[in-house]
C-alpha cells in the first residue's frame, strides 16, 4: 500500500490508480499511473507499507487484543526515495 504524506499539513492519504488524491490542505497530490508508478507533487513524500505484514498485525490484534496498555503489534513504513523506480516526484 502506498500513501501520500503532505509536507505542509502532515495529512496521509491512500493513493489510487489514475485518480488524483489530495491532502487536506490541497498542497499535495498523487496517484498511480497505468504502469503502477506513483506520480506525486513536490510538496509530498510517498510512504509504503507491506499489505501482507499489515494484515498479519491486524489479524493478530483481533485474535489476541491483550490487556490495556500492552504494546500491541507493529510494522514498519518505508519512505520511497525521491524519483525512484517506484515513484516520480513532479515540480522539483
Amino acid at each position: 500500500m502506498r500513501l501520500l504524506y503532505c509536507l505542509e499539513c502532515h495529512d496521509v492519504v491512500k493513493l489510487k490508480l489514475l485518480d488524483k488524491e489530495w491532502c487536506e490542505c490541497g498542497c499535495s497530490y498523487g496517484y498511480f499511473d497505468a504502469t503502477g508508478v506513483t506520480i506525486y507533487s513536490a510538496e509530498a513524500l510517498v510512504l509504503e507499507i507491506s499489505n501482507t505484514i499489515l494484515d498479519t498485525c491486524l489479524k493478530g490484534t483481533l485474535r489476541r487484543p491483550g490487556p490495556a496498555g500492552a504494546p500491541g503489534y507493529s510494522t514498519s513504513v518505508h519512505v520511497l526515495p525521491i524519483n525512484s523506480s517506484k515513484g516520480r516526484r513532479l515540480g522539483q
